[in-house]
């Protein structure tokens, strides 16, 4: 009867130590192919080289909405307006200037992947439809292509609600609570206002 019962012993402690081994083997694999990701923080006017661009946040302006479509002319196209009082809605315009590094034509990169981020973890992207509104509907500006060492500025707009935001206290938000995410990985660069 004990023979029979070391029959079984021996599989499971094989197979429990070929599982162990193999869990070693690909953390260590997977660790090694995909490194954790350096981050570096720019100030604004400082130069951000990625992918055979060159990025360069000139300025950042925080308004409250309604200073904003003051200040801008903006028109209300779509219905937000109801929806601002309740969200305590606020627009972060970001100037930057984009160059393309390379000796060649390359396209405009994909500005509404850079990202707004603020340390207790709130995140929004461009808002497209204030983007649009702010160049009179006219984004030939991301259409065009960029020549050899050409560098064109443009204005990010983002809308944030600040009723998200776990640290908000009523008051107008700061511009320095935020960070502009230009590239997440293999390092994550981004600006800090």
């Amino acid at each position: 009867m004990t023979k029979y019962k070391k029959f079984y012993f021996i599989p499971i402690v094989i197979t429990i130590l070929f599982l162990v081994t193999y869990s070693i083997i690909k953390y260590v694999d997977i660790n090694k192919k995909y490194p954790q990701k350096e981050i570096c923080e720019f100030k604004v006017g400082q130069v951000i080289s990625y992918c055979g661009y060159d990025f360069c946040a000139k300025s950042a302006e925080m308004n409250g909405y309604w200073g904003f479509k003051e200040k801008y002319n903006y028109e209300d196209t779509i219905g937000i307006e109801p929806f601002v009082e309740e969200n305590k809605t606020h627009i972060l315009l970001v100037r930057i200037t984009i160059k393309n590094t390379s000796n060649e034509e390359k396209p405009m990169p994909p500005v509404y992947y850079f990202t707004l981020q603020n340390d207790s973890g709130y995140s929004t992207n461009l808002d497209y439809y204030l983007f649009k509104a702010f160049y009179n509907y006219d984004l030939k500006i991301l259409q065009e292509p960029l020549r050899a060492k050409e560098s064109r500025e443009i204005t990010l707009t983002y809308s944030i609600d600040a009723k998200y935001l776990n640290n908000f206290d009523g008051i107008l938000l700061n511009k320095e609570d935020f960070c502009l995410v230009i590239s997440l990985y293999p390092k994550k660069n981004y600006y800090k206002f």
